[in-house]
């Protein structure tokens, strides 16, 4: 009896070593990109002062001439609510009756923003992913209540609320089905109305994913939360017939991730990724133990460079500190650079448009400043470049 059982498991592991073969087999290669440009849709929006066309240059404007293959566009709701036409989570600020009017107006009049970002940035070759923060917690805050969804109201029982050692309180528990079926039934409706290229899940927005203390032993929810979405978009890829890829945003090293529940060697093995983003804020990113995971395999490693440093908070970070750091990850072997907390639409950050024409290329720094310190400019060094508050 107990070689029969031990005979039905081996086969059942091997079942699914094919099963993952087949699939790593038949997925077409990932479309190398230099920079991955993710959009933040309130600052792009709320710039525009009500002009569609505004809304379309602060988005595109600045990504005209640059390195920027890929556009991924958040809506700029937070994630719980949408400034989309969305059939499955409410309009922005509908729970206090507080809905954006010139959002409504453009949904009205055929403009609804997901169609038309998709639709321009097809027209400029540019692939457009949606970037769903899919736990994002500004809705802890009285400034964003709009952000706060009316489920989360009727279900206070799902987030992990307050008196924990860390987290912010309306942090959604993925252990709870009800929460993931909802994720679940956003994305599948991205590619229900939509032609997106493919979604990032941006799970930086935001840990914890369950009760603090409980992520580890509960990695496995998220695993399967990622098999689910990955056999959904191969499904709407079969009937477009081309992939729909999949990014997903994590911590900047292996032991971080870990610590959230990211079982990325799971994720990476089994090939339910093609666009690994590594990354939240922090300038030593270990992208060469993410490259040595994903070797042999098509996933592409790209290092978040986040516009602002641990040093000062929202304190943007200098353009020769960026270049150098951008350097840094192309050193470690990093398959592109990605963007986060970029606002090149805004007269104050128009360097950053200038920055988008050099990253994606060390060539093109070459010869440039790269990190800025107390004693004037000095050039990159090393395997990492360190430099004192900028």
């Amino acid at each position: 009896m107990k070689m029969v059982v031990v005979l039905v498991f081996m086969l059942s592991v091997a079942l699914l070593c094919v099963q993952t073969l087949v699939a790593q087999t038949k997925r077409s290669p990932v479309k190398p990109r230099r920079v991955i440009f993710n959009c933040d849709g309130w600052s792009v929006f709320t710039d525009a002062h009500g002009s569609l066309d505004a809304w379309v240059e602060n988005i595109f404007g600045p990504l005209e001439d640059s390195h920027v293959d890929a556009l991924f566009w958040c809506d700029g709701s937070g994630g719980n609510t949408a400034r989309y036409d969305s059939d499955v989570l409410e309009p922005w600020g509908q729970r206090i009756g507080k809905t954006d009017p010139v959002l409504m107006k453009w949904i009205a009049e055929g403009n609804d923003p997901a169609k038309v970002v998709v639709r321009e940035a097809h027209q400029r070759g540019i692939d457009v992913f949606y970037s769903f923060r899919i736990n994002d917690i500004h809705d802890s805050f009285e400034s964003c209540a709009e952000e706060f969804p009316t489920y989360k109201a009727e279900h206070p029982e799902w987030m992990i609320g307050e008196g924990q050692p860390y987290g912010y309180p309306t942090a959604l528990k993925f252990d709870i089905p009800e929460v993931r079926a909802i994720k679940l039934a956003v994305i599948n409706e991205l590619f229900e109305k939509w032609d997106f290229d493919g979604v990032e899940i941006d799970f930086m927005r935001g840990v914890p994913y369950f009760t603090p203390g409980t992520e580890p032993q509960n990695a496995h929810i998220l695993t399967e939360f990622l098999r689910e979405v990955r056999q959904d978009l191969d499904q709407r890829g079969e009937e477009r017939g081309r992939r729909i890829e999949l990014a997903v945003r994590v911590d900047e090293a292996l032991d971080i991730c870990h610590l959230d529940g990211f079982d990325v060697e799971s994720w990476i093995k089994e090939g339910l990724l093609d666009i690994l983003v590594v990354g939240a804020g922090a300038g030593d990113i270990s992208v060469e133990e993410f490259k040595e995971l994903a070797a042999g395999t098509s996933v592409r490693i790209y290092a978040c460079l986040e516009a602002y440093g641990s040093v000062g908070r929202y304190r943007p970070r200098s353009e020769e500190v960026r270049r150098a750091l951008a350097l840094n990850y192309w050193y470690q072997g990093a398959d592109g650079i990605y963007t986060f907390n970029w606002f090149p639409h805004s007269p104050g950050r128009a360097y950053e448009a200038s920055l988008l024409k050099e990253i994606g290329d060390p060539n093109a720094m070459a010869g440039k400043p790269l990190a800025r310190t107390w004693f004037g400019t000095i050039p990159i060094t090393g395997r990492m470049v360190c430099c004192p508050p900028n």
